[in-house]
Protein backbone atom coordinates (compact mmCIF):
# COMPACT_ATOMS: atom_id res chain seq x y z
CA UNK A 1 0.00 0.00 0.00
CA UNK A 2 0.99 3.54 -1.02
CA UNK A 3 2.27 5.92 2.02
CA UNK A 4 1.04 9.36 2.06
CA UNK A 5 4.74 10.34 1.57
CA UNK A 6 4.29 8.58 -1.89
CA UNK A 7 0.86 9.90 -3.03
CA UNK A 8 1.89 13.53 -2.69
CA UNK A 9 5.21 13.10 -4.15
CA UNK A 10 3.19 12.29 -6.93
CA UNK A 11 1.87 15.77 -6.87
CA UNK A 12 4.84 17.38 -6.71
CA UNK A 13 4.37 18.33 -3.27
CA UNK A 14 7.93 17.88 -0.75
CA UNK A 15 7.22 17.04 2.79
CA UNK A 16 9.55 17.59 5.18
CA UNK A 17 8.04 16.30 8.98
CA UNK A 18 4.45 18.32 8.74
CA UNK A 19 5.28 21.26 5.93
CA UNK A 20 4.20 20.63 2.61
CA UNK A 21 5.60 22.82 -0.18
CA UNK A 22 4.23 23.04 -3.89
CA UNK A 23 7.59 23.41 -6.44
CA UNK A 24 8.03 26.28 -8.21
CA UNK A 25 11.03 25.96 -10.35
CA UNK A 26 11.27 23.70 -12.69
CA UNK A 27 14.02 22.63 -15.07
CA UNK A 28 12.71 23.00 -18.77
CA UNK A 29 14.03 23.31 -22.48
CA UNK A 30 12.52 26.34 -23.91
CA UNK A 31 10.89 25.43 -27.62
CA UNK A 32 10.16 29.00 -28.33
CA UNK A 33 6.78 30.58 -29.35
CA UNK A 34 4.34 31.49 -32.14
CA UNK A 35 1.44 33.87 -32.61
CA UNK A 36 -1.76 32.26 -31.95
CA UNK A 37 -4.82 33.48 -33.52
CA UNK A 38 -7.10 30.72 -32.04
CA UNK A 39 -8.85 30.81 -28.94
CA UNK A 40 -8.92 28.06 -26.56
CA UNK A 41 -7.11 24.85 -25.98
CA UNK A 42 -7.77 23.84 -29.56
CA UNK A 43 -5.74 27.08 -30.29
CA UNK A 44 -2.71 25.93 -28.17
CA UNK A 45 -2.37 22.77 -29.09
CA UNK A 46 -2.26 24.06 -32.80
CA UNK A 47 0.33 26.40 -31.90
CA UNK A 48 2.26 23.89 -30.24
CA UNK A 49 2.04 21.90 -33.12
CA UNK A 50 3.26 24.55 -35.47
CA UNK A 51 6.12 25.25 -33.12
CA UNK A 52 7.23 21.42 -33.16
CA UNK A 53 6.89 21.97 -36.97
CA UNK A 54 9.12 24.98 -37.58
CA UNK A 55 11.30 25.29 -34.24
CA UNK A 56 9.07 28.33 -33.17
CA UNK A 57 10.17 32.15 -32.81
CA UNK A 58 12.56 32.79 -30.81
CA UNK A 59 15.32 35.00 -32.90
CA UNK A 60 14.91 38.07 -31.12
CA UNK A 61 14.22 37.28 -27.26
CA UNK A 62 17.16 35.83 -25.29
CA UNK A 63 14.65 33.48 -23.49
CA UNK A 64 16.13 30.88 -26.06
CA UNK A 65 18.82 30.50 -22.97
CA UNK A 66 15.93 29.46 -20.57
CA UNK A 67 16.46 26.37 -18.78
CA UNK A 68 14.51 26.82 -16.13
CA UNK A 69 11.12 28.63 -15.45
CA UNK A 70 9.81 29.67 -11.71
CA UNK A 71 6.06 30.32 -11.09
CA UNK A 72 5.45 32.64 -8.57
CA UNK A 73 1.68 34.44 -7.68
CA UNK A 74 3.22 37.20 -10.32
CA UNK A 75 3.50 35.26 -13.29
CA UNK A 76 6.08 32.89 -14.80
CA UNK A 77 9.96 33.91 -14.48
CA UNK A 78 12.07 32.57 -17.77
CA UNK A 79 15.87 32.11 -16.08
CA UNK A 80 19.02 30.73 -16.86
CA UNK A 81 20.12 28.80 -14.37
CA UNK A 82 24.11 28.56 -14.77
CA UNK A 83 25.28 26.83 -11.40
CA UNK A 84 23.46 27.60 -8.60
CA UNK A 85 22.79 31.13 -9.73
CA UNK A 86 19.94 32.39 -11.57
CA UNK A 87 20.16 34.89 -14.31
CA UNK A 88 16.74 36.20 -15.34
CA UNK A 89 15.57 35.98 -18.91
CA UNK A 90 12.25 37.02 -19.36
CA UNK A 91 9.13 37.41 -16.67
CA UNK A 92 5.26 37.35 -17.97
CA UNK A 93 2.69 38.88 -15.63
CA UNK A 94 0.27 36.30 -14.18
CA UNK A 95 -2.88 38.53 -15.51
CA UNK A 96 -0.97 37.99 -18.94
CA UNK A 97 -1.57 34.48 -19.12
CA UNK A 98 -4.19 31.98 -19.74
CA UNK A 99 -4.93 28.14 -21.00
CA UNK A 100 -1.67 26.51 -19.40
CA UNK A 101 -1.97 23.20 -20.19
CA UNK A 102 -0.02 19.86 -21.10
CA UNK A 103 0.31 19.69 -24.23
CA UNK A 104 -2.05 16.50 -24.53
CA UNK A 105 -2.00 12.96 -22.76
CA UNK A 106 1.14 11.56 -21.84
CA UNK A 107 3.08 14.12 -23.24
CA UNK A 108 6.03 16.40 -21.67
CA UNK A 109 5.40 19.63 -22.99
CA UNK A 110 3.51 22.43 -21.54
CA UNK A 111 2.55 25.53 -23.36
CA UNK A 112 0.76 28.61 -22.19
CA UNK A 113 -1.00 32.01 -23.84
CA UNK A 114 0.81 35.57 -23.02
CA UNK A 115 -1.58 38.14 -24.46
CA UNK A 116 1.11 40.77 -25.28
CA UNK A 117 -2.33 42.94 -26.33
CA UNK A 118 -5.76 42.56 -26.80
CA UNK A 119 -5.24 41.22 -30.59
CA UNK A 120 -1.72 39.68 -30.36
CA UNK A 121 -1.19 36.77 -28.45
CA UNK A 122 1.86 34.21 -28.20
CA UNK A 123 1.83 30.20 -27.27
CA UNK A 124 5.08 29.88 -25.48
CA UNK A 125 5.77 26.04 -24.85
CA UNK A 126 8.91 24.25 -23.36
CA UNK A 127 9.87 20.53 -22.92
CA UNK A 128 9.68 19.16 -19.30
CA UNK A 129 11.68 16.24 -17.79
CA UNK A 130 8.89 14.22 -18.17
CA UNK A 131 4.89 14.21 -18.18
CA UNK A 132 4.70 14.19 -14.16
CA UNK A 133 7.17 17.46 -14.21
CA UNK A 134 4.77 19.09 -17.05
CA UNK A 135 1.94 18.14 -14.84
CA UNK A 136 3.79 19.87 -12.03
CA UNK A 137 3.61 22.54 -14.01
CA UNK A 138 0.39 22.92 -14.77
CA UNK A 139 -0.58 22.45 -11.15
CA UNK A 140 1.93 25.68 -9.62
CA UNK A 141 0.16 27.82 -12.45
CA UNK A 142 -3.28 26.80 -11.36
CA UNK A 143 -2.38 27.17 -7.94
CA UNK A 144 -1.03 30.75 -8.31
CA UNK A 145 -3.98 31.66 -10.97
CA UNK A 146 -6.34 30.34 -7.61
CA UNK A 147 -4.23 32.18 -5.28
CA UNK A 148 -4.46 35.06 -7.21
CA UNK A 149 -8.45 35.02 -7.55
CA UNK A 150 -9.05 34.69 -3.96
CA UNK A 151 -6.85 37.84 -3.34
CA UNK A 152 -8.79 39.82 -5.42
CA UNK A 153 -11.96 38.52 -3.93
CA UNK A 154 -10.70 39.08 -0.51
CA UNK A 155 -9.82 43.00 -1.39
CA UNK A 156 -13.04 43.44 -3.26
CA UNK A 157 -14.75 42.39 -0.23
CA UNK A 158 -12.67 44.64 1.54
CA UNK A 159 -13.21 47.54 -0.48
CA UNK A 160 -17.41 47.17 -0.55
CA UNK A 161 -17.41 46.43 3.46
CA UNK A 162 -15.49 50.05 3.86
CA UNK A 163 -18.15 51.59 1.20
CA UNK A 164 -20.87 50.02 3.21
CA UNK A 165 -19.41 51.62 6.70
CA UNK A 166 -18.89 54.93 4.86
CA UNK A 167 -22.76 54.93 3.49
CA UNK A 168 -23.72 53.92 7.11
CA UNK A 169 -22.25 56.73 8.87
CA UNK A 170 -23.07 59.33 6.27
CA UNK A 171 -26.67 58.06 7.13
CA UNK A 172 -26.22 58.37 10.47
CA UNK A 173 -24.79 61.54 10.61
CA UNK A 174 -27.74 62.49 8.04
CA UNK A 175 -30.26 61.22 9.95
CA UNK A 176 -29.31 63.13 13.37
CA UNK A 177 -29.50 66.64 11.80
Amino acid sequence: METFKQKIAGLGLRSDSCTFVQETAFRVKYMGFCLNSREGVEGIQAAVDEIKKTGGQRDYRNTIQTNCIKISNQGISFVERKREQDVPLAFIPLRKISYGLVYEQGSNIFAFNHHVSQNHVECHAVVCENELKAREINEALYSAFRADHFESLRKDRERMKECLQADAIDSLRNGKT
